[in-house]
């Protein structure tokens, strides 16, 4: 992941995470992501939540 944020160059980073996938969603919020409370269902069936790291 740093070296992605590295290459990311400060710019925010934008992702969908399955919302009960909790060992993702602390993966990412440890790496400085947080929920923007948006959210949809992936193919009608997972419901993921947005996660945003801003520059």
């Amino acid at each position: 992941m740093d070296e992605f944020l590295a290459w990311a160059g400060g710019a925010p980073v934008r992702l969908w995470v399955t919302e009960y996938n909790a060992g993702a969603v602390r993966f990412y919020e440890r790496h400085g992501f947080r929920a923007t409370g948006e959210r949809e269902l992936w193919r009608g069936r997972l419901p993921n939540v947005r996660m945003v790291r801003d520059a």
